[in-house]
Parts: C-alpha cells; sequence; structure tokens
C-alpha cells in the first residue's frame, strides 16, 4: 500500500526481478475509505489486481475464457487501443456496443483485464442465471473448484471487515 498524489497508477501487479516473486501495489492516496461508496470501489480495485496474481500462471483457465469468450473483434479492439490518443473513445464506444459481453469498458482492454474484472463480479455478485456472454463469463469461474473456494473465502474476509455484499 503506497500514498502518491503525483501518479495515476491506482494499483498495479509487477514481477520482482529475477524472482518468482510479484509485487501487488495499491495507492490509498485520494481514497477515502470511510465513505462506503469509496471504500467499495477500493474493494473492487483490490479485487481485480489479486485477479492478476491469483489467475497470473493459469493459462489454462486464461486460454479457455479467451477461447470461449473472446471474438475477432475484441482482438482488433485492443490492438487498436495502443493509440493513446484515442484509446478513451475507442474503449467507451466498444463497451457502448458490447455491455452485455463486458463487466467494464476496461475489461475490452485485454483477455487478462477482462478475466479481472470478471473475477471482481464473480466474487461479489449472486451466480447469475442469465444467458447473455457476461453472465457466462461470471459462471466460467464457477467451473473451477479452486475459485469457488477462494471466492468463499474472500466474501467472508470482506464481511469480517465490515464490507457488505
Amino acid at each position: 500500500v503506497f500514498n502518491d498524489g503525483n501518479t495515476e497508477a491506482s494499483a498495479f501487479v509487477e514481477s520482482k526481478a529475477k524472482s518468482d516473486y510479484w509485487m501487488f501495489g495499491v495507492n490509498r492516496d485520494g481514497w477515502r475509505l470511510f465513505d462506503r461508496q469509496v471504500r467499495a470501489s477500493f474493494v473492487d480495485l483490490f479485487l481485480h489486481e489479486y485477479a492478476h496474481l491469483l489467475l497470473l500462471e493459469d493459462d489454462d483457465f486464461t486460454d479457455g475464457f479467451a477461447s470461449r469468450f473472446w471474438t475477432e473483434d475484441d482482438r482488433d479492439h485492443a490492438q487498436a487501443l495502443r493509440d493513446e490518443k484515442r484509446r478513451f473513445r475507442l474503449l467507451e464506444s466498444y463497451y457502448e456496443d458490447n455491455e452485455e459481453r463486458f463487466v467494464s469498458d476496461y475489461a475490452t482492454m485485454s483477455v487478462d483485464e477482462d478475466i479481472a474484472e470478471t473475477f471482481v463480479q464473480f466474487v461479489i455478485r449472486t451466480k447469475p442465471g442469465g444467458s447473455s456472454v457476461l453472465d457466462q463469463k461470471i459462471r466460467y469461474f464457477y467451473e473451477s473448484p479452486e475459485l469457488i473456494a477462494e471466492r468463499t473465502r474472500l466474501r467472508q474476509n470482506l464481511r469480517g471487515v465490515g464490507v457488505s455484499l
């Protein structure tokens, strides 16, 4: 956890050079955690970054998710986002056209971001029963007994620190 008002970084996950270790950082600057809505956003951010760590080296899960849910158009869109001048507009418009497939505009950035954003919903929402691609993505996490156990643990811990789900 760090406090830095001079950066746009809210959180990050990065590998430690020449090791098998990873660093997970969250910028607390500007987070008024006594505010319920702000705390909910902070929890979402924390869960998102945790998902990167949790699923980082699970190539089978990532490859299965990508092959099942990502289209060629999605891959083309993610490639186009390299143009930083158009990124915000591209994210917003692609998400608006695909809200039944993605949980957020940020999820359209890449398969890894889609997985992390969808993981947050897997943890905080009840299991969806609908037929949308987004519901199917969330249910994909339920195919893993390990992830179900982790969801249960995370929900218990969040409730234990006063976060309502």
